[in-house]
């Protein structure tokens, strides 16, 4: 789910996500990814995890996603993820953020 095959102009987003102890809220939010990374328009998803004791990292592990943990504050755990990224344009989220329903094509 998290990374799909580009098309003919490249995929040109990487998804930031936020975690902690998110396993629940992170399946909706990946779920809207869905149509953006089939689309080409995602390229990679990564989450950013605070140290989650809960399932968090298999969540995102089943959906393909890259996963960091740190127990750095939320401002250097998301630098960190961004100096990752391979895409010119991010997108960041806090787990449980689903975007509308048309956001690609936005």
């Amino acid at each position: 789910m998290c990374s799909a095959s580009s098309p003919a102009w490249g995929a040109m987003l990487s998804v930031i996500v936020a975690t902690h102890e998110s396993e629940r809220a992170l399946v909706p939010t990946l779920s809207a990814l869905v149509p953006g990374a089939m689309s080409g328009l995602v390229s990679e998803v990564v989450v950013a995890d605070a140290g989650s004791k809960d399932a968090t990292a298999e969540v995102a592990d089943i959906a393909g996603c890259r996963f960091i943990a740190s127990e750095a504050p939320l401002g250097e755990r998301l630098k960190e993820a961004a100096l990752s990224t391979r895409t010119p344009w991010l997108m960041f989220l806090r787990a449980g953020v689903v975007p509308d329903a048309d956001w690609t094509g936005a």
